[in-house]
């Protein structure tokens, strides 16, 4: 593995945002716009075959989904000097859902509910052109300066009349996976993104993976809790019933049960939307969620906690497809809450969600 900051004829001032396995993000500078971009450069030489054929469906895949609606605008290929591919794409500002969430606690029901819609819009528009993404997840989910959320990482992604590898657990992310992608063979890609967009809006109501990680017994035991429990309760959180149960329906064990596209989901996204704007001028109380203290990783009132530890057993990557800037915790977590006192109640500022999907702060 090459190591040590990349030189790259047109872009400079590389400063890295992520990091992984597979490759690591730069913001850069590219010389001839003026502009700041991101830079993904693979960690592996060109020559080794697995690499490549990832690099190279990488980029069929976002040339099909150029100008698609809420998809990480790719810019163009490009090679370091020692031969590594890279991909320039879009510089998102806002960092990741996850951090967001992880730094604000978790969004209210009318914020979720927008961001299911702004990223079923999307995954309607990748399934439109047969491009399943195979591993949407909190990290994966990357915001602009101005909060827009947008899809982002299709290393994996599979394309119907493309030819593409079969997946393993270490190649997903085992928290956000549907249960027949963790079971391996042939799946409906389309039905298992929906449940992977489905426990990605899970964390962002509650701030933890609908059935934990892997430190409470290890990817084994992970992938039992995923196979097995039923979805998470969110009638506690005092969500509108129709929202619930669309979470609840997209976190389905058997793909039938879901809904029948990311289309479908957008639709009710938008009756969701259209019905709480309806009674918004009948005073209703404040709902507050329910999330770990900041700082404290141990417990969450939901279910499962999120810890910085698990981030090797979780197998995941985020952001572009590679981990976080260090300070920034992984998905991860896995630990029930334990009995006696629960902690005390998150108590975020006002409006720490202001900037997200483009809403301004009304005290600005």
């Amino acid at each position: 593995m090459t190591t040590g900051t990349p030189r790259i004829e047109g872009y400079e001032d590389l400063e890295v945002i992520g990091r992984g396995g597979f490759s690591t993000v730069y913001a850069a500078t590219q010389v001839d716009l003026g502009r700041r971009v991101a830079v993904k450069v693979l960690n592996f030489d060109v020559s080794e075959e697995a690499a490549q054929r990832r690099f190279e469906r990488e980029c069929k895949v976002v040339g099909m989904l150029t100008g698609a609606p809420g998809v990480v605008g790719v810019h163009t290929p490009a090679f370091t000097e020692d031969g590594r591919p890279c991909i320039v794409m879009q510089l998102m500002e806002g960092g990741t859902l996850q951090s967001h969430v992880l730094d604000n606690g978790p969004v209210d029901a009318d914020v979720a509910c927008e961001l299911a819609q702004r990223l079923a819009e999307a995954l309607a528009a990748a399934h439109g052109k047969d491009v399943a993404h195979r591993d949407i997840k909190p990290g994966n989910v990357l915001l602009t300066a101005d909060g827009e959320p947008a899809l982002a990482d299709f290393g994996i992604a599979v394309v119907e009349h493309l030819a593409c590898s079969s997946q393993t657990v270490e190649s997903l992310s085992p928290p956000f996976a549907a249960p027949e992608r963790l079971l391996g063979g042939e799946i409906d890609e389309k039905r298992a993104d929906i449940y992977s967009l489905g426990a990605t809006i899970c964390f962002a109501l509650t701030g933890v993976a609908p059935f934990g990680t892997a430190q409470r017994g290890g990817v084994s035991g992970l992938v039992k809790r995923v196979l097995e429990d039923p979805p998470p309760s969110l009638g506690t959180l005092g969500l509108p019933g129709d929202l619930s149960d669309l979470v609840t329906a997209m976190l389905s064990k058997q793909p039938e049960d879901r809904p029948p596209s990311a289309s479908s989901v957008v639709e009710r996204c938008e009756r969701i939307a259209a019905e709480s704007k309806r009674i918004t001028s009948v005073p209703t109380a404040s709902v507050a969620f329910s999330a770990p203290p900041k700082g404290d990783s141990t417990q969450a009132s939901f279910g499962y906690s999120l810890d910085p530890a698990d981030s090797a057993a979780n197998a995941a990557v985020t952001g572009l497809g590679v981990g976080p800037p260090p300070g920034i915790a992984p998905d991860s977590g896995g630990v029930p809450p334990e009995s006696g006192p629960q902690p005390p109640p998150y108590n975020p500022p006002s409006d720490p969600h202001s900037g997200l999907l483009g809403e301004s702060d009304p005290d600005t």
